[in-house]
């Protein structure tokens, strides 16, 4: 444990001339905690703390992380969505790839013959996420052999 990142407090006063001189208003309530009088560090020994204060934890900060992905996710997504629908409105949102499709047929003993149907020209968005039910433009530019 760093014990730089411990603050021990002995009374209620020194936690609040603490506050009015740190950050400690930014401080969650969860990352302060009672802590027995007899709780030793090592290296030296707290006589009667009333609170210790830990910096939070490895799964505070990954959760705390989960939740700023997910949220800039949503936002990208939505975004996405949004300008995909200015450009719909101005007839450029969609465009086609020619793709190759192959028909895998099962055979006997576990064998698979592969049957080259053509080319065709399948639609897509111009956007970075599937809409509509259709793929994205770069998607299909990188994945030109279809499997059926």
């Amino acid at each position: 444990m760093n014990l730089e990142s411990v603050l021990v407090v002995h009374s209620i006063a020194t936690l609040l001339a603490w506050r009015q001189n740190s950050r400690l208003d930014s401080v969650h309530k969860s990352f302060l905690r009672k802590v027995d009088p007899g709780y030793t560090f090592p290296g030296f020994a707290l006589s009667s703390p009333v609170l210790l204060y830990y910096g939070p934890s490895v799964g505070d900060m990954l959760l705390q992380a989960l939740k700023y992905a997910v949220i800039g996710f949503v936002v990208l997504y939505f975004g996405d969505w949004a300008v995909l629908g200015l450009r719909m409105a101005r007839h450029s949102g969609l465009g086609s790839v020619t793709v190759s499709q192959y028909l895998a047929t099962p055979l006997k003993g576990k064998k698979q013959e592969y049957d080259y149907l053509g080319s065709a020209d399948q639609p897509c968005v111009k956007s970075i996420f599937p809409h509509n039910d259709d793929q994205p433009c770069w998607w299909l530019e990188r994945h030109k052999n279809q499997w059926q």
